[in-house]
């Protein structure tokens, strides 16, 4: 989200753990009740953001559920 708004945000995240970006589709991504979402075209944002959370970001996962992106993080963090 927009967490990556705030550099500082960053070494606080990075205290606890593991930074991972879960790549999805934005056209099968809910907006209803996410206000900044609704605000303008999704991808505008996607557009802004993504940089972002590919320099932030320890590990990059994609998938088209939860459950497989769970055991593809499951799998590159040895967990």
């Amino acid at each position: 989200g927009g967490v990556v708004m705030r550099e500082r945000s960053c070494d606080i995240l990075r205290q606890n753990g593991d930074i991972v970006f879960l790549r999805r589709n934005i056209s099968a991504l809910p907006v209803d009740g996410r206000p900044i979402s609704q605000s303008g075209p999704l991808s505008v944002l996607a557009d802004f953001r993504t940089p972002l959370y590919e320099r932030w970001c320890d590990l990059e996962i994609g998938g088209s559920s939860a459950h497989e992106c769970a055991m593809k993080i499951k799998e590159a963090l040895s967990l």
